[in-house]
């Protein structure tokens, strides 16, 4: 009965009702040699939906997140974030985290998580493959781009949540 109360109002008013979506994550991927590094940007809002014990995020203005917060962050992320060569995980560290103010049109101000993390390659001319589904795995119209920092053009790679028979499947993505 709300439902139809609700559903009635919003059409006589006139208008309709607008959601716009936070923004998606980003990452942004530079090798040199055999030494990898690899930043995360994610909204936070949409990360604390995702990973709810990481809520004490949200008490933090912008600043650099203190480790006792940044090891259950580590955790999360390592199991939604990884790049392999050949089948073999490059073991990726987490070397920082911090939160910054940003800004999108659509949704006004929002806090930005930006994790960096730095790994070695055994060889820098191998293949290497990035599998990420951090916060789509619960935020359906969550979307990822993937980057090159060399690189001033369109993204790698573009992407959304994925699932096969009702589980979400990470995305794979051959970064060269």
């Amino acid at each position: 009965m709300r439902i139809a109360a609700l559903a009635l109002a919003l059409f006589l008013s006139g208008n309709g009702a607008y959601a716009h979506a936070l923004p998606g994550s980003v990452l942004i991927i530079e090798s040199v040699g055999t030494q990898i590094g690899l930043d995360l940007c994610i909204p936070l809002e949409d990360l604390i939906i995702a990973a709810p014990d990481l809520i004490a995020l949200e008490d933090l203005g912008p600043t650099e997140i203190p480790p006792a917060l940044t090891a259950p962050l580590g955790r999360y992320l390592d199991a939604h974030l990884a790049i392999e060569t050949e089948g073999h995980d490059i073991p990726l560290r987490l070397t920082g985290a911090r939160l910054e103010r940003a800004r999108n049109d659509h949704v006004g101000n929002f806090a930005l998580l930006i994790a960096e993390f730095a790994g070695t390659l055994p060889d820098p001319d191998v293949t290497l493959s990035l599998t990420y589904d951090a916060v789509m795995h619960e935020v359906r119209s969550h979307r990822a781009a993937v980057f090159e920092t060399n690189d001033d053009g369109p993204p790698m790679a573009e992407f959304g949540f994925r699932q096969d028979r009702g589980k979400p499947v990470p995305v794979k993505i051959d970064l060269r």
